[in-house]
């Protein structure tokens, strides 16, 4: 193939050949006199590799779960997101300390954004003709894009926010919430810039019951890539998501406890440990979105499920856990019916 787990991301980043990395170790915090403190860094100990990215322990951040001083600085750093590309975020990106030692711990960031850009520079095109050409035509997935074109804008729904505490709720008015409605934004964002909708959603995840093979019968991806992107814990040292976290307050919305971290998403390794983890195989993976969507697919029994929703940010409700709690639910209900009737 074009692109190792193990390359360096430089081999396919001008940005980031030949460039000497530079780790937060301390220092550049607010001071009581208003001003900030010398920030101290070391030299990285290795390249960040394509399996740095596809696991986030790239030591990259997004800068909007903590006010540690690398957030500060990559926010700084890209301060009009969605009006910039991704080949921008990620020549910011080269310019920032990185929060950990590559390969150490996990953070979830702009590793995915990062990667969408290495395939573009690999591909030789644009990330949206990628996906089309590679994903989304051969699943028939028609109603997703980077952007809404204006004669579907009105199937769309509005992205809502909370406006104090309790149930009140407005649209949110952003450049995030707005961008792509009605002409394609600049920022294709390999993280989290794509429209779509359940029923196309469901033919991904067809893709993924059938193990890489599409509706059609045709094979996407071979078995042995699909369950290595989907099956296996790469977080350092075996460890999970809970132990791996750079940070202990990462707002997320749902345990990391008994859960590891694929290539791929989310998988569960200790059921008995997980959140609504006591009726779910091991195996099972999935994860959630900025908008309280979520989806997991189930390995054992050859199904999945599937939330959609549109309330910022994910850890405002705890949508993501009632989600897991209801679909151990389920999976319970299953084992009983097919006991039942097999």
């Amino acid at each position: 193939g074009s692109i190792a787990l193990d390359d360096e991301l430089g081999k396919h980043l001008p940005e980031f050949h030949n460039r000497k990395l530079r780790v937060y170790v301390s220092g550049g915090e607010k001071l009581p006199d208003g001003t900030t403190s010398p920030m101290v860094t070391e030299p990285a100990h290795r390249p960040i590799t394509i399996r740095d990215l596809m696991r986030h322990t790239s030591g990259f951040t997004y800068g909007i779960f903590s006010e540690h001083p690398v957030d500060v600085l990559t926010q700084a750093a890209v301060p009009n997101l969605f009006e910039s590309t991704t080949r921008k975020l990620t020549a910011a990106l080269a310019e920032v300390p990185l929060l950990f030692q590559p390969g150490t711990k996990y953070q979830y960031s702009f590793s995915t954004d990062v990667l969408g850009y290495v395939i573009e520079m690999v591909s030789g095109q644009p990330l949206d003709e990628f996906l089309k050409r590679e994903i989304l035509e051969p699943l028939g997935m028609v109603d997703t894009d980077f952007f809404i074109p204006p004669e579907k804008l009105k199937r769309s729904s509005r992205v809502c926010e909370k406006v104090e505490a309790g149930m009140s709720f407005r649209v949110q008015q952003s450049l995030w919430s707005e961008s792509g409605r009605g002409s394609k934004p600049p920022m294709l964002s390999g993280g989290g810039g794509l429209f779509s909708t359940m029923e196309d959603y469901l033919c991904f995840m067809q893709l993924l019951i059938n193990e890489g093979e599409a509706p059609n019968g045709k094979r996407l991806l071979s078995k042995e890539s699909f369950r290595l992107l989907t099956q296996e814990n790469h977080l350092p040292e075996g460890k999970d998501m809970a132990q791996c976290s750079f940070l202990e307050d990462c707002q997320a919305d749902a345990s990391y406890m008994g859960q590891g971290w694929s290539l791929f998403g989310q998988v569960l390794r200790n059921p008995e440990e997980a959140q609504g983890g006591r009726h779910m195989n091991a195996g099972m993976y999935g994860w959630s979105g900025l908008a309280s969507t979520c989806f997991s697919i189930d390995p054992v029994r050859k199904c999945g499920f599937l939330f959609f929703s549109q309330l910022v940010p994910s850890y405002t409700s705890p949508t993501r856990v009632q989600f897991l709690y209801l679909a151990s639910a389920v999976a319970k209900r299953l084992d009983y019916l097919d006991a039942q009737y097999s």
